[in-house]
This record gives structure tokens, sequence and C-alpha cells, in this order.
């Protein structure tokens, strides 16, 4: 994805929204962890995932994803 570039790094920023969007719509819902209301192990290794997309695209000069996730 971060190597991409004009039209195809787009449609890799939409596919890859589109997956995360769809882990947060059937791992979370209506809830503040993936198993519920207790963290457990999905969320430990989910975690990091976002923090690393943001060190990512800082580096390489892309913002589309973290930015899009937070709003």
């Amino acid at each position: 994805m971060f190597s991409s570039k004009g039209e195809e790094l787009e449609k890799t920023k939409k596919e890859t929204l589109e997956m995360l969007q769809t882990a947060e719509e059937h791992g979370f819902g209506e809830k503040k962890y993936f198993g519920g209301d207790s963290i457990g192990i999905a969320d430990i290794a989910f975690g990091p995932v976002v923090y690393w997309l943001e060190v990512i695209e800082e580096a390489v000069g892309e913002g589309a994803i973290v930015s899009v996730m937070l709003c």
C-alpha cells in the first residue's frame, strides 16, 4: 500500500478502509471491545495495527487511513 502511487494508491486506501470498517462492524458493533465488555486477545492483537498505520503514514507522507478511522 505505502509504495503505491496515484490511482493505485487511492484504490488501495479504499480497500483498506473497507476491510477496517468490516472488522469494526462485525467485531465491535455496539460493544466497547471485540469480546464485549472486557478486553481480550483480539483487542490486544488489533490495537497496535492502528498505531503502526499512523506511524507508516507519517513516514511516507500519506494520511488518509488513520484520519478517516478517527472521524
